[in-house]
């Protein structure tokens, strides 16, 4: 069930195409759409390992709960472990963006943070897998094919940014 919470703006839905549906949030107040009940994101210890080669990038979380942000300044794609969380073993991680950037994301299980800023993606899948996952999507352009929140109580935070997704549960 998807439902949003009081006194946030609603998305345009700009056009549907078939399956895919094109969702376009201008206003600055962040939209909370949620899946299931809103829960608390606990202090977070796990490890997400990414490997980034020509445009490509894989993202895989542990079991454990994983805070990360993904960003995009100046032409360098940056990961960055919150709350405890590592990126192949490190606080953060940089490398120079090869356009487009297309991202395979499994995030395990655990409470999840995934959040993508200023970030043009294509993704075959988003799967953020079992536990009370959040993904947050900032000044973003994302086209997903598949989306899945996996089990858990689960929310969907998008603000000033582009959203197609085909598959999404």
């Amino acid at each position: 069930m998807l439902s949003c919470c009081s006194n946030q703006p609603v998305p345009r839905v700009s056009s549907v195409r078939g399956r895919w549906l094109t969702a376009v949030v201008s206003t600055l107040p962040v939209l909370f759409a949620m899946i299931g009940p809103a829960s608390a994101t606990a202090l977070a210890a796990g490890n997400v390992t990414a490997v980034y080669a020509a445009g490509n990038l894989t993202l895989t979380g542990d079991n454990a709960d994983n805070l990360v942000t993904m960003s995009v300044t100046a032409g360098v794609l940056t990961l960055t472990g919150q709350s405890g969380t590592t990126v192949n073993g490190l606080a953060s991680v940089s490398t120079p963006l090869v356009a487009p950037l297309t991202a395979s994301i499994n995030m395990g299980g655990g409470n999840d943070t995934l959040t993508i800023n200023n970030v043009t993606l294509v993704a075959p899948s988003v799967l953020m897998g079992s536990g009370n996952d959040t993904f947050v999507i900032t000044n973003s352009n994302l086209t997903i094919t598949t989306y899945s929140g996996g089990t858990g109580s689960n929310r969907f935070r998008m603000s000033n940014s582009s959203l197609r997704i085909k598959n999404f549960s």
